[in-house]
């Protein structure tokens, strides 16, 4: 029971008509051959079929011949986009470092050393993040965690329509500096 961790969409999806998943898994046999594990659509009901009270977190199941994908997901009221970036000022840094929001406490994977194609960076020490843009609801608090080992620090954002925001985090001997622009998602949304 293993999850992948998926790549894309890299922004917020405005969910005001139906949205479509479309998934399309392939393993490779011993050949080195793609052989078909699932395929199939699942479908996200738009704002016009629901009453949105708060904000929830839902799973919708695939069932194929050979296998079933769970396809979860966070429907957000009055969304803000936040684009994350994380800089090394001091030392290494070899962990994960995920994110959530005060009421989605589901963490989202935004760098891993381990995973492959994952630990490679660019001028300046920054991190290339797999996931470097999370969606969440403009009163909630976004909570950005890094860990290496035993050691984790986290560092807490308000949202804010349309700025930007930075602050150090520090754990063990590797300091980072990360950085949040923030962006609305639906243009009739204000600071609420």
């Amino acid at each position: 029971d293993e999850s992948l961790i998926l790549i894309g969409p890299k922004r917020g999806l405005a969910l005001l008509d139906d949205n479509y998943v479309e998934t399309d898994l392939k393993i490779k046999d011993h050949l080195g051959q793609g052989r078909e594990l699932s395929k199939g659509v699942v479908t996200i009901r738009g704002i016009a079929g629901r009453s949105l009270e708060e904000c929830v977190v839902e799973t919708k199941s695939l069932a194929t011949r050979l296998s079933t994908v769970d396809v979860m997901y966070a429907v957000v009221k009055h969304a803000v986009e936040a684009t994350i970036a994380v800089e090394v000022l001091q030392g290494d840094f070899y962990g994960k470092t995920t994110a959530y929001t005060s009421s989605i406490k589901d963490r989202l994977v935004l760098y891993d050393s381990e995973v492959a194609d994952a630990m490679t960076g660019y001028d300046c020490g920054v991190i290339q993040l797999m996931r470097p843009i999370i969606s969440g609801y403009v009163k909630d608090m976004l909570i950005i965690a890094a860990q290496t080992g035993d050691r984790k620090s986290e560092v807490v954002f308000t949202p804010r329509v349309n700025t930007r925001d930075e602050d150090k985090i520090t754990v063990g001997a590797t300091r980072m500096r990360v950085k949040v622009v923030w962006s609305v998602m639906n243009p009739w949304i204000s600071a609420c």
